[in-house]
């Protein structure tokens, strides 16, 4: 099979490239895995060019996203070597034969709708060709024993910009990104997940638009991102068809946690994703992983943080919206990261340390979709999250945890503790912004509140807060 040449420049990947070829010294299976769009495919396409300018070199190229019938993968393998076609295993075995000890590079491109009998052909070539190397790409791990997993990353930064701008400039010759220009690219290649894809999707609109006109649209970016492009394969024409050919690759069990993951803001870790998924969700998580629909954040401290790119949540949305379950899903959400914060402010309470408080940190994006949700679907299940959230804004930010907290204290009447709490914090952030008046009457309300509740605690902190210092200050100044 005669190896595809690309229309267009190859842009970055020169690390990437490096190091699978490295890999390739001593693996004799490597898969090159990612979401739809990573840019696997023209990974392993300049990876068998530099292959093939090696004198002697055998490289192949084989396709596997037009069949469905996995017992042509041998005919393709021995049609892409120059050999007799036969639609069965016969095929590997002249393949095996004119093979020999000699060193070839054969790459399997999009594995992932035949995972599995791709898997047991691979097996079947390196176990009697020892000179062989495969490479293989998929959205899933082939899993056999001798298989090394790269997982292709998005673009750096100065990679994706390169790439909208040299791709623009296909579209329109005079393309010129100026400074400001060259802002609001990043702002773009950030908000499409820094994927070769959609930001080639992306500049191919600057013959209608310019930059920040496109940035404005990705809010809606899988209607804006529609025309595709036509010299390649139906399911990566489109950013939806992409993201339709993963999914339909999922069971209904798969589909149904990844629609509710969806749900989640800036990562989400285990015991979050099971307050959504159920008891199954150990599984159906790990399967997803595999799949490169959910990625496991290497970096993160305990317990371990998993993150979906914007464009699969933003999809899975979609798919919850129109199943009627994005309301109730996301209920579950803010109850659960209500739950998670009161059991913090309690522990503080009760024992003085600050730890599971802390751990908030690396949720307040959850903790604000859940706020959001609340202020239009339950008001006083959000006056009792920010009521626990003091000491949460006081690191993260001062301002914006004073305007939520006034925010549910005006929308929920209720006047249990949790009331008395959210006044505290209103009051307490208050100071911090200057509004000593305002600060000062939120605590007194705090204090009044907590003495008709026989809250010692609420009372207490009044005593520690500024305002009883500044009430002391007032007294001794009259005396």
């Amino acid at each position: 099979m005669t190896i595809p040449i690309p229309p267009a420049p190859f842009v970055g990947r020169a690390q990437e490239l490096a190091e699978v070829s490295q890999l390739l010294r001593t693996a004799r299976l490597v898969t090159l895995v990612g979401p739809g769009g990573s840019g696997k495919t023209r990974l392993a396409l300049e990876l068998l060019k530099k292959r093939r300018a090696r004198p002697a070199a055998s490289a192949w190229w084989v396709d596997l996203t037009p069949i469905r019938d996995s017992t042509l993968i041998p005919a393709l393998i021995a049609r892409a070597a120059g050999l007799p076609e036969t639609k069965d295993l016969g095929a590997l075995d002249v393949l095996v034969s004119e093979l020999g000890d000699s060193h070839a590079i054969l790459v399997l491109d999009n594995c992932e709708h035949l995972v599995a009998d791709t898997a047991r052909v691979v097996e079947a070539l390196l176990s009697r060709s020892p000179g062989l190397r495969i490479v293989a790409t998929s959205r899933e791990t082939l899993r056999v024993r001798s298989e090394t997993v790269f997982a292709v990353p998005p673009l750096s930064s100065d990679e994706a910009a390169a790439l909208f701008v040299e791709r623009a400039r296909q579209r329109l010759p005079g393309f010129v990104a100026v400074a400001h220009a060259l802002k609001t690219i990043d702002a773009i290649c950030l908000r499409l997940d820094r994927m070769p894809l959609a930001i080639e999707l992306a500049a191919s609109r600057v013959a209608l638009m310019s930059p920040e006109e496109i940035l404005q649209r990705l809010e809606q970016r899988f209607a804006f991102l529609s025309p595709g492009i036509r010299d390649v394969s139906d399911h990566r024409q489109t950013l939806r068809s992409t993201v339709d050919w993963s999914y339909g690759l999922l069971d209904s069990d798969e589909r149904r946690l990844f629609n509710q993951l969806c749900v989640f803001h800036g990562g989400f870790d285990l015991a979050a994703a099971e307050s959504v998924g159920g008891p199954s969700t150990v599984e159906i998580l790990g399967r997803l992983v595999d799949k490169s629909l959910v990625a496991l954040d290497p970096a993160s401290a305990r317990p371990s943080r998993y993150s979906m790119l914007e464009t699969l949540l933003e999809y899975g949305r979609e798919r919850l919206r129109e199943s009627g379950q994005l309301e109730a899903v996301r209920r579950t959400h803010c109850l659960h990261f209500l739950d998670r914060a009161e059991q913090a402010f309690a522990e503080r309470r009760r024992s003085g340390s600050a730890a599971r408080l802390h751990q908030l940190d690396r949720d307040i994006d959850n903790l604000r979709a859940a706020l959001q949700w609340a202020r239009e679907a339950d008001p006083c299940s959000g006056l009792r999250l920010v009521a626990t959230m003091r000491e949460v804004w006081f690191r993260i930010g001062q301002a914006e945890g004073l305007r939520w907290t006034r925010d549910f204290i005006q929308r929920c009447d209720e006047t249990g503790v949790e009331r008395a709490w959210a006044l505290a914090a209103a009051g307490n952030l208050g100071f911090t912004q200057l509004e000593h008046e305002a600060a000062r009457r939120d605590l007194e309300a705090a204090r009044q509140l907590g003495a008709e509740l026989e809250e010692i605690a609420v009372q207490a902190h009044f005593v520690a807060s500024p305002a009883s210092s500044a009430s002391s200050d007032r007294v001794r100044k009259r005396t």
